[in-house]
């Protein structure tokens, strides 16, 4: 989000610093306020059910970015209508996990109660259910990569159980492409296989992720049926560039369970128009 907060002394450490340097030599161009107020808008004219938002809702990581972001999350519409997870930004501070809580708790509320932690988080709304996963870790300098641990796989693979009984639709949030290859090694999800196995032996209808900031639709390989995953660019990039527009997924979820039927809408941000807009439809 834009503008960034003034950083207090105490904020200082190198990875704010490197990130710092990357906003005002080229982010701050790039993410644009005026884009993220046409999101706003569109939203409210396109009246999802349900949104999700896949991570990196902050910068550096400051306290002030939380708050942020939890006043824009307001804007969106009630708390019951929003599923979130962090991405790799969030993690640039030592207490990150602790504002996770602190300014999110209204989207993080869970209805299952399988998880001891915040992560993973279910949101069961009619026939279908968000479960949030986090892959947010604090990194080295210069790197970004994403890791889920043994304790969140092993509630996913319960959850993942659970809402198959109930005939539920299951939609997984992960900031980092859960598959190998599709970005740097540095900035790739470490130790992929746990969350993999789950995923594959208990199923699913639906994985979103984020951080790569470009357009995948793929598929992963389940035991009974292929498991749909799509990735999504930026909502806030200005840019002409189709890769790197503004950009976000209308998804309608036709049925419930696992015979749900999935399309998608890709809406873009129109520079000339300052408006989102209908894209191609999958």
């Amino acid at each position: 989000m834009a503008p960034l907060p003034a950083l207090q002394l105490t904020e200082w450490n190198i990875k704010r610093i490197l990130g710092y340097v990357s906003w005002h030599s080229k982010r701050k161009t790039m993410h644009c306020a005026h884009v993220l107020d046409a999101l706003k808008h569109d939203l409210k004219r396109q009246a999802p059910d349900h949104i999700c938002v896949t991570g990196d809702l902050v910068n550096l990581g400051l306290e002030q970015e939380y708050k942020n972001s939890a006043l824009l999350l307001r804007s969106l519409g009630p708390a019951k209508n929003i599923s979130i997870i962090p991405g790799n930004h969030e993690a640039y501070g030592r207490h990150y996990n602790d504002y996770i809580k602190r300014y999110w708790s209204s989207w993080l509320k869970d209805d299952m109660n399988i998880a001891a932690d915040t992560f993973p988080y279910v949101h069961i709304r009619g026939d279908h259910a968000f479960i949030g996963i986090s892959s947010a870790i604090p990194t080295w300098p210069f790197m970004a990569n994403g890791y889920v641990s043994e304790e969140q796989c092993n509630a996913l693979g319960e959850i993942l159980v659970e809402l198959e009984a109930q005939n539920k639709t299951r939609v997984i949030m992960i900031h980092h492409p859960p598959i190998s290859g599709l970005i740097q090694p540095r900035k790739s999800l470490s130790k992929p296989y746990a969350f993999l196995d789950m995923v594959r032996e208990f199923g699913a209808e639906l994985i979103l992720h984020g951080h790569a900031h470009k357009d995948f639709d793929y598929t992963i390989e389940g035991m009974d049926k292929p498991i749909r995953v799509l990735g999504v660019g930026s909502a806030s990039y200005d840019n002409e560039d189709m890769q790197k527009k503004g950009h976000y997924h209308m998804i309608t979820l036709d049925g419930h369970g696992t015979n749900v039927q999935l399309s998608i809408e890709h809406r873009h941000y129109n520079i000339a128009k300052d408006m989102f807009e209908e894209g191609k439809q999958a």
